[in-house]
Formats: structure tokens, sequence, C-alpha cells
């Protein structure tokens, strides 16, 4: 990605193979900007390896991404972001949905060397458990080496809220619906980070139709 240049990237995974293996590494120079969204919804096996090796100054850098694994299906998201040079900012968010004896990994790391002063980088998984069979793996990582940074990382895997669920029962609003409002808020947030809008709508599209055919 050149000086002064944007990327924007989407790519949405849903496929019947046995296995699907996706890299990507990206290269940004000065005063570059990268715009990377993925959704893995359907395959027996997903692996994504999304890389970004950040060599120039004052540049932005964007990783976002959502996954659904069903029965029997893995999901497996490892990313990093290398910061090299001065004033980098980063933000990547993950978000997973894991439905009955599903299963999902995320590796998610920021590296900062010596050289990349005055780095802004942030990191956060959040998952949710549709079901107790299902099982989450999550390791978001910071490596710093420069003094001058402002970077944080997180990671929250839990239950479905049942609390929340039953608030919107109680107001007339059917179970499934009700499921439905709050599966599409958690994923919103990565949703809405799409800048083009007919790419944002084909995301939802796809979300939804995920979500139909595991209710059959």
């Amino acid at each position: 990605i050149g000086k002064n240049a944007l990327l924007n990237y989407t790519l949405i995974e849903k496929g019947s193979e046995n296995a699907l293996i996706h890299s990507n590494v990206f290269v940004q120079e000065d005063f570059s900007k990268l715009n990377s969204n993925v959704f893995s919804l359907e395959n027996t096996l997903i692996r994504n390896n999304h890389f970004a090796k950040i060599i120039g100054k004052d540049t932005e850098s964007r990783m976002n991404g959502s996954f659904m694994p069903d029965a029997n299906e893995q999901i497996d998201n490892r990313t990093m972001l290398n910061h090299q040079n001065l004033r980098g900012f980063s933000e990547e968010v993950y978000k997973g949905i894991l439905f009955k004896k599903s299963s999902a990994i995320f590796n998610g790391k920021i590296f900062v060397d010596q050289k990349a002063q005055q780095t802004n980088a942030y990191l956060n998984n959040s998952n949710i458990l549709m079901d107790d069979s299902a099982r989450m793996y999550s390791k978001p990582e910071l490596e710093i080496y420069a003094d001058d940074v402002k970077c944080s990382h997180g990671s929250a895997t839990g239950d479905f809220d049942t609390e929340a669920l039953f608030y919107l029962q109680a107001r007339g609003i059917g179970i499934d619906k009700a499921r439905n409002m709050l599966i599409h808020a958690f994923m919103d947030e990565v949703l809405a980070k799409i800048e083009n809008e007919e790419i944002r709508e084909l995301g939802k599209y796809y979300l939804e139709a995920r979500m139909m055919k595991i209710e059959e």
C-alpha cells in the first residue's frame, strides 16, 4: 500500500470445502491507510493468516473480523500488526458467536519496534458461546520495545446474555426475534466498520442467511 494510498479490503468466507486457508500480507508505506474486514461464516475448517507490516510513518491500520461456526466447524484467525515506524495507529476488533459443538481460535498480536515511537494500538476479541459444548481459545498479545506508546489489548468470552433476552421477551418480543436482535447488535460493531454501503449490506445479508440456516 503505497504512500498516501488507501486500501479497503473485505473477505466473506462461505463455502463447503473441507478446509479453507487464506493468507494476506499488507505492507504499508508513509501515510497509507488499511481497512481490512473478514467475515468467516461457514466451512468445516477455516484458517486465516492476516498480517500488516507497517514500514511507513503516520499510518492507519484497521483489521476487523467476525466468525460464526456451527456444529463440528472450526474457525482459526491469526493476525499480526507489526509497527516499524513513527506514529502508527492501529485498531483490531474480532467478534465471534459459537454454536453447539463448534470451536474457534483467535491469536492476535501487536508488535511495536523500538523505532515505532508514538504508536497508538488497540486490540480486542469478544466472543459469545451459545452452547456449553462450544469451545473458544483466545490469545491476544502485545510485544512492545518502544517507550512512548499507547497500546492496549483485551479478550472476553461468555455465555449468551439471558437477562437481556428476558428483558426483550418481557416487552412482547418473541424469543427467536429477541435472540436475533441481540446477535445482530453484537456483530454490528464489526459491520459498521465497512465504509462501502453496498458491501456492508451484503455482509448483513450473509449474516442473516447464516442465522436462518443455523436455526433450521
